[in-house]
């Protein structure tokens, strides 16, 4: 677990990722890279796909398909979010975090690059622990984390290298989880404020920010 590199500006509100984070569907995203692969016939490499991290070997800027311009990636992200979508009604959350955040001061907010109604439906009856939910529908999450700032003094929890990246642009705490996309090696080359293995490390690091009732 890593301590806090900068107290100055304490957080008073949680904003969370969605995937990953609360929603345990890394599964069904290493599924769906197959599948998009699949879908413009590049099986050989769907046939190797292992983890979340080939999501951006191909579907990112600077993919390793050959047949793909950096402009035609975006269409593939979007397969892959309308994929994600098709199988929200599959998802299982992880409980322990969700009690974490039920018994926050103050209802957190999700700021995700997935659809809003993918989220809602994952998060089904426990929709209502959340304050707002924000999606990929409202803005991007670069944009939306930087007008998150401009109403809150808040600190963000993800579980990936890109999400960290974001907010140390926006100039935002970040908590990395460890059982979500991103390995922990990934995690800490990115260096996030904090970084956890367990639940019980994320309600401590809550505690200690007061955030908790």
């Amino acid at each position: 677990m890593v301590t806090m590199k900068n107290t100055v500006n304490t957080p008073n509100i949680l904003i969370t990722d969605f995937d990953g984070t609360i929603a345990d569907t890394t599964a069904t995203a290493v599924t769906g890279i197959k599948r998009v692969l699949q879908l413009i016939g590049e099986n050989d490499n769907a046939s190797n796909v292992s983890s979340f991290a080939d999501y951006w070997r191909f579907f990112g800027k600077y993919s390793e398909l050959k047949n793909i311009e950096p402009d035609q990636t975006i269409v593939l992200r979007e397969l892959h979010r309308k994929y994600m979508d098709a199988h929200a009604n599959t998802t299982n959350l992880f409980d322990d975090v969700m009690n974490i955040y039920w018994e926050l001061e103050r209802k957190p907010i999700i700021v995700s690059s997935a659809y809003f109604k993918t989220i809602v439906t994952g998060l089904g009856d426990s929709s209502d622990c959340f304050h707002k939910i924000y999606g990929l529908d409202t803005a991007p999450k670069q944009e939306l984390l930087k007008k998150m700032k401009e109403r809150y003094n808040y600190i963000y929890v993800t579980d990936t290298r890109i999400d960290i990246t974001r907010c140390k642009n926006v100039g935002v705490p970040v908590i990395a989880v460890t059982w979500g996309f991103d390995s922990k090696e990934v995690l800490q080359n990115a260096s996030p404020d904090f970084y956890v293995d367990t639940t019980s490390e994320l309600r401590k690091i809550l505690c200690e920010l007061k955030l908790m009732k």
